[in-house]
C-alpha cells in the first residue's frame, strides 16, 4: 500500500517535556494518528472503515477506542428510532392482550 507522511514541529521544549511524561516519537505519532482518525470520523470526512485504518486499528479496536472516548460511532436514522418505537409498542401490546387472557 502507497503511503503519505506528514509531519508535526513540536519545539524542543514542549517534546523535552513529552518525553520526561514517557511519551516516545513512536507513541506521539500514535496518539496523533488516533485523534485525527476521531476527529476526521466525528466530523464524517471518513467513514468508519477509513477512520480505523488511519488509526492502525482494525474496526472492533477502533470502537472500542470510540468507546473508551465517550465518542458515538452509530447514530441511527430518524426512520431507525421510530421503527424501534413502533416495535417496542408493538411488543407492549402484544404482552398487554398476553395478561389479558
Amino acid at each position: 500500500m502507497k503511503t503519505s507522511k506528514l509531519s508535526i514541529p513540536i519545539s524542543e521544549d514542549v517534546y523535552s517535556t513529552l518525553k520526561i511524561e514517557g511519551y516516545t516519537k513512536a507513541k506521539l505519532e500514535k496518539n496523533a494518528k488516533q485523534n485525527l482518525a476521531i476527529s476526521l470520523f466525528s466530523e464524517g470526512v471518513l467513514s468508519f472503515g477509513k477512520a480505523a485504518e488511519l488509526a492502525g486499528m482494525n474496526k472492533w479496536k477502533f470502537m472500542d477506542l470510540l468507546r473508551e472516548k465517550k465518542i458515538p460511532f452509530y447514530e441511527p436514522t430518524d426512520e431507525e428510532v421510530s421503527d424501534e418505537y413502533k416495535a417496542i409498542y408493538r411488543i407492549a401490546e402484544e404482552i398487554k392482550s398476553e395478561d389479558r387472557k
